[in-house]
């Protein structure tokens, strides 16, 4: 659970070190200014983070919840 939510919470950080917002694909760059592009891709590159953080915490969270709850 512990790296999910470490992933979510340094997802722009994770973004920034290893420039991951440079891989990301755009299908409609003729149609975004440069700074639009930028940000886009910044923000999309944050949300890959974010939603792969949420995959490895979800089953962690999932079991904790059935735990505290079959006492």
């Amino acid at each position: 659970m512990v790296p999910g939510f470490l992933a979510v919470y340094l997802a722009k950080y994770i973004v920034e070190k290893y420039r991951l917002n440079e891989k990301v694909v755009c299908d409609f760059e003729g149609e975004l200014t440069e700074e639009e592009l930028a940000m886009y891709k910044l923000n999309k590159a944050i949300l890959n983070i974010k939603m792969t953080g949420m995959i490895i915490m979800l089953p962690g969270l999932f079991l904790f919840i059935v735990g505290t709850f079959m006492k």
